[in-house]
């Protein structure tokens, strides 16, 4: 906030704001203290079983920045300036790797009671969100002057894997078998929920803005069976989902007693043409054998960008504003070779993406 009032006045209003969230969550189940090629390491439950790693919540509710410059004199200046600059960039990884088994429920073949187990692999970003605003007036009965810059990036990295290891040359791989169901998921929901700038800059002379607001969504969601074998008496599930939405705006008007001039830009990019967003894989040689089995991955996300401009002035005046968006996501569902898939009931393979521009 500034003001200067004289017989020639300059006065500059800025503000900055950085905002980083650069968590790592990993649960592992591994057997790489082993030296013996022929032990298992067992986790069983009569019941249900699960292994997961979770972000709950990572989030900058409200991010802002709020500038006013106000230049009263014979000649006077006013600027303002304003830069956020939001980053999240998570690791959620949830692993199970070498001679591990894994067992859930129970099929009564000792002579007691069957029961109903479910075993759950899963990594999570349930809620990542950012929300900022920039919002700039600039006042002069000579010259005025505003400039927000607004730039939110997200580029997190969620993955559920199956692996093997190797002991003493031998290859050893995980084996899940539930009395019930089996779902191996990776699942994340990232938003920009708000990136907005506004400014206005008014004078007896000139005036100019520059608005800037930028999103941009570079995140990863993986699972991947790597090795191993399942076996579920029920359903088994294999699936990776992403659900994204990214909002820039960029709004400002100028309005100058000789001239004004105003460019707005926004801009909202999902993906990257070099890596696959959402992943769902089977490797080679694991054998999965169930009711059912689905294997999936998919993408749905919601898209906008919008800049407004306005100017004006007695001799002249301009306004520019440029929206884009640019998505380059990639749903991808492998299956790898002498992989053995057997259902007693019916097998789904399939890759989504459902993309809207709001």
């Amino acid at each position: 906030l500034a003001f200067n009032v004289k017989s020639g006045a300059l006065s500059v209003a800025g503000a900055s704001n950085y905002n980083v969230i650069d968590n790592k969550l990993s649960t592992t189940i591994d057997d790489t203290n082993s030296s013996n090629e022929n032990t298992r390491c067992t986790i069983q439950s009569h019941k249900n079983l699960e292994i997961a790693s979770i972000d709950e919540a990572s989030k900058v509710n409200k991010s802002e920045a709020v500038t006013v410059s106000v230049a009263g004199a014979l000649v006077g200046i006013a600027g303002g300036g304003a830069g956020i600059y939001n980053t999240i960039n998570n690791e959620t990884k949830t692993t199970i790797t070498g001679a591990i088994n894994l067992k859930a429920g129970h099929d009564g073949s000792d002579g007691n009671d069957s029961s109903q187990g479910n075993i759950t692999i899963k990594s999570e970003e349930k809620n990542t969100d950012l929300r900022s605003e920039i919002v700039g007036a600039q006042v002069s009965t000579g010259a005025a002057l505003g400039v927000g810059i607004l730039h939110n990036t997200i580029e997190n990295q969620l993955e559920t894997n199956i692996n093997e290891s190797v002991v003493n040359d031998q290859s050893r791989s995980p084996q899940l078998q539930a009395h019930g169901n089996i779902e191996l998921k990776s699942d994340s929901t990232q938003k920009v929920s708000q990136s907005k700038t506004i400014s206005v800059s008014a004078a007896l002379a000139a005036a100019a803005d520059y608005n800037e607001s930028r999103t941009k969504n570079l995140s990863t969601t993986k699972v991947s069976m790597n090795s191993g074998t399942i076996t579920a008496k029920d359903n088994f599930t294999l699936s990776s989902k992403s659900s994204n939405e990214l909002i820039a705006e960029s709004l400002g008007a100028s309005v100058g007693g000789v001239g004004g001039v105003g460019v707005m830009a926004a801009s909202s990019e999902l993906g990257n043409t070099n890596k696959n967003e959402s992943e769902a894989s089977i490797g080679n040689n694991v054998q999965v054998n169930a009711n059912k089995i689905t294997i999936t991955s998919s993408s749905k996300d919601d898209i906008l960008a919008e800049a407004i401009s306005s100017a004006g002035g007695f001799i002249g005046a301009g306004a520019g504003a440029n929206a884009t968006t640019a998505t380059n996501q990639n749903a991808v569902t492998n299956i790898g070779e002498k992989a053995k898939i057997i259902a007693d009931e019916s097998i789904t393979l399939s890759s989504k993406i459902q993309q809207d521009k709001i």
